[in-house]
Formats: structure tokens, sequence, C-alpha cells
């Protein structure tokens, strides 16, 4: 018989960086990466994207006819350096950060981290697999192209920050367990 008092083991979360190189500027890149709404037109998954509050947007994902949704909580932005952020309540449990680095004057280095924990089966196997990886980079990749063939954001979503001590109330729906 197990002894209750033993902690209990937890899997390890999964952590995936990838980077890659825009033909743009610093403050471009930075700029098309907080434009939200508009990863619906280069991230084939994200079927939408809401920006509910200066620091929190609902997305929906959508694979075939598997669907997930969740918002996600802004936890830092530091304008042209990085943004970080988690998921609160949804489908997805994960955390980001994208850092941007100027090469020279028109090439930026976009540096994209992820960390999750797969649940399922079928998400352990994918991660074991690289799959997550994979994700990651055609993600970058998908962005980097999208930028580079539109020039940069059209504002449709520019996000603005308060200190991460803000005031700003989470959403209605926003679980903060």
């Amino acid at each position: 018989m197990a002894d209750s008092s033993t902690p209990r083991t937890t899997r390890p979360l999964r952590r995936v960086t990838r980077s890659v190189v825009v033909k743009a500027p610093l403050s471009a890149a930075y700029k098309q990466w907080v434009d939200l709404e508009t990863f619906p037109d280069f991230l084939e998954p994200v079927a939408s994207v809401s920006v509910t509050s200066e620091t929190y947007s609902h997305w929906l994902l959508s694979v075939g006819r598997i669907t997930r949704e969740f918002d996600a909580e802004i936890l830092e932005q530091i304008p042209d350096d990085h943004l970080s952020w988690r998921t609160i309540g949804g489908d997805l449990a994960f955390t980001g950060r994208a850092d941007f680095a100027a090469v020279d004057d028109s090439s930026t280095r976009v540096t994209l981290s992820v960390s999750w924990e797969p649940h399922t089966a079928a998400e352990r196997a994918a991660a074991t697999v690289g799959i997550d990886a994979r994700v990651v980079a055609s993600a970058l990749r998908s962005y980097a192209k999208h930028l580079e063939l539109t020039g940069g954001p059209k504002g449709r979503s520019h996000v603005t920050i308060k200190s991460v001590d803000s005031d700003d109330p989470p959403p209605a729906n926003a679980d903060r367990a």
C-alpha cells in the first residue's frame, strides 16, 4: 500500500525553443507579434483571437474537427525586446515567451519558447517524437513569411500593456487558479 505522505511525481514540463531571422526592422517585428488579432491570417490552427482587455485575450484553435479554446494573460512586455504570457482557463495550459533582437537595421531574430505539460496519451506521444518542436518552428516560419509579405502589422489589435501589477481585472470567464 502506498504511503499517502509520499509526494506525487509530476510530469516534467516540455520546453521548446526555436528562432527565426525575419527581414524586418526590430520595431516592425515586435509590433506584428503583438498585433494578436492578425494571428489567424498566418497561423493555420488559429481560428480567432479577441483582445478582451489590455492584458487578456481569448483564443480559438481548430485542427480538423478538434477545437481548443482558452484565455491568455500577458505577464510581461518590454517593447521591442520581449513578451511573455500564460494561458488561464480553457482547454490548453502553457506559457510562452517571444524575444526580439536586432540582427541589423533591416533584420530581427525572433526566439519563441513554449513550455507545456502533455496530459493525454496523444499529447505525450506527440511530444516524444518532437511534433511540438515542429509546430513551434512552423509557427515562426509562418510569422516571418507573413511579416515579410505584408511589411508589418495592420494595427487591428495592437496591445498596450500596463504594469504587471495592473488593476485591470481578468475576463469574467478566466480561471485564475
